[in-house]
């Protein structure tokens, strides 16, 4: 019996595909296993504004539940008073 070689790596591949792409969707996170990122991004100088900003974000990323929370800083620096936790 003759094969088309054309037609078997055809089949072939196929056959790959689909075992790729059930080996691929093994490792997709449920909608539970997905994690939560917040990002916080400051630029300018650090001011009693901003740190009163920063506070609301922390508290905010807390109560959705964020899983990590970035702050991502561009500023030259700012008051030191800012800094105090209230």
């Amino acid at each position: 019996m003759l094969h088309d070689p054309t037609a078997y790596a055809v089949q072939s591949f196929l056959k790959y595909l689909l075992l790729l792409s059930l080996t691929l969707f093994a490792f997709v996170p449920s909608r539970s296993q997905v994690k939560t990122v917040v990002v916080v991004t400051i630029e300018g100088a650090i001011t009693p504004p901003t740190a009163e900003y920063v506070h609301q974000e922390i508290a905010a990323a807390a109560a959705s539940g964020a899983e990590c929370l970035v702050v991502q800083l561009n500023t030259p620096g700012g008051l030191l008073a800012s800094t105090a936790l209230s």
